[in-house]
């Protein structure tokens, strides 16, 4: 991506986003014009701070011990990584003895 359209990328986003939420779709496709490519590239800014709700909400620390107090659970399954959803836990362990 060039610096011109970084720039027309980030301006169309800030703008966007200083709009109300239920305006901004029609913001975009009329800010865009027809390109697609744009549009595209704005709207995937605007979703990421939807997919980040929560990402802070636990301290670090604690998921380790979550995923190790519960040995019978896995954290992961009914989680999608990338384009794969983990649908339960292989196994555990490994190092009984």
């Amino acid at each position: 991506m060039t610096s011109d359209r970084w720039q027309q990328v980030s301006k169309l986003y800030r703008d966007a986003l200083a709009r109300d939420a239920s305006a901004r779709g029609a913001f975009v496709r009329e800010a865009c014009a027809g390109d697609e490519a744009l549009r595209r590239e704005v709207e995937w800014l605007l979703n990421q701070g939807a997919s980040a709700e929560g990402f802070l909400d636990n301290p670090a620390p604690a998921v380790p011990v979550q995923m190790v107090r519960d040995v019978g659970a896995s954290v992961l399954t009914g989680r999608r990584l990338g384009p794969y959803l983990v649908q339960a836990r292989l196994g555990a362990g490994g190092m009984d003895i």
